[in-house]
């Protein structure tokens, strides 16, 4: 059974109440990094430095650059229903209020990655459904269906992908990350047991486009459904049965599933949030995606899928990421960089 996401991880956070509060002892105190001065530049010169010093994994060099571009800008608080997620979590929200850092940095190159990876995979294909399947192929490909690595890392997509094996949750996971980056809007959706809604024996992926298109995605499992879904699944047991048909403890689930908006944690940043605004206009298609608003992603989800809610499905804000930002933090589990193995090997 596929519980989601090592539920054992979550529970070690309880007793975690603060992100990184403690500072890992160094012998010697390590020079920064020079960084170039952004003062003379323009804003489109200053974007195009943001851009490739998060390609080359100069940490101080992309935040240096996201400070020159919100300069004259001021992040507003964020909502107190961010701040009650992120303590729910066991995490801090003043993670919320901070400047610029190494975790946002992450964020900008897991984005950077999966965009990249996106555009590469899906050069070519004219339709949405080509471009979808394309993605769901390299998934299918890449991955391979095995319990996770026993490894230290924490396991965000981008260390997914270069691990080349994880169960259903996180295929659903990677899978959708790419077509996020590709331009369309995902869910991660739980299977839920009709007489306990807290466990869940599978985890799928839903992929919408703007004209409220449906893919449903399962690379475990060798499904791949356009023109359906969840809600349609939800409501016709029957096209469970005949797509999962070695899973009888499948069938009954999907007429209880939940969706889960995967948002990053520095998506709910304020900070994050007017720089992805600032960066769009000035990179254009060369922008990865990041910073959009949880609470706007969720209403924007809900549009495109108005026969979600007909069926009585709920759409939410997933914690996992927060409680994974936490679980990082506290172990000064290190953060993804252009060296690691595998980089240059992201499409099989």
């Amino acid at each position: 059974m596929c519980y989601l996401f090592n539920l054992l991880l979550a529970s070690c956070l309880i007793a975690f109440s603060g992100l990184a509060q403690t500072k890992k002892p160094s012998p010697k105190p390590k020079k920064p990094a020079s960084v170039l001065d952004l003062s003379i530049l323009s804003e489109k010169e200053v974007a195009r430095i943001w851009l490739q010093a998060v390609k080359k994994g100069q940490i101080n060099q992309s935040v240096a650059a996201a400070n020159r571009l919100l300069k004259e800008r001021s992040p507003q608080p964020a909502p107190e229903i961010y701040r009650t997620l992120f303590e729910k979590a066991k995490t801090t929200s003043k993670f919320l209020d901070m400047g610029f850092n190494q975790y946002d940095y992450q964020s900008w190159y897991h984005a950077y990655f999966f965009h990249s990876m996106a555009r590469r995979i899906i050069s070519g294909k004219k339709s949405d459904d080509a471009k979808v399947r394309a993605i769901y192929q390299a998934t299918d490909r890449r991955i391979s269906s095995q319990s996770d690595p026993g490894d230290t890392s924490v396991l965000w997509p981008y260390r997914i992908w270069l691990f080349r094996q994880g169960l259903c949750d996180r295929q659903a996971w990677v899978v959708g990350e790419l077509a996020y980056q590709a331009g369309f809007e995902y869910g991660i959706v739980y299977f839920r047991k009709p007489e306990d809604l807290n466990v869940s024996p599978h985890t799928i992926c839903e992929v919408r486009n703007a004209n409220r298109q449906a893919w449903t995605l399962d690379p475990m499992m060798n499904v791949y459904l356009p023109e359906t879904g969840i809600p349609r699944l939800a409501s016709q047991q029957y096209l469970v049965e005949q797509y999962w048909p070695d899973r009888p403890d499948f069938w009954p689930c999907l007429s209880r599933a939940a969706y889960w908006l995967a948002c990053f944690p520095q998506d709910y940043c304020a900070r994050n949030q007017m720089l992805y605004d600032v960066l769009k206009p000035l990179l254009g298609k060369d922008c990865p995606r990041f910073g959009a608003d949880p609470n706007s992603r969720k209403r924007q989800y809900e549009q495109l899928a108005p026969d979600a809610r007909r069926a009585g499905l709920p759409i939410g804000l997933w914690h996992y990421p927060i409680l994974l930002l936490a679980v990082q933090s506290k172990y000064k589990i290190p953060l993804p960089s252009p060296t690691d193995r595998d980089y240059n090997k992201v499409i099989p």
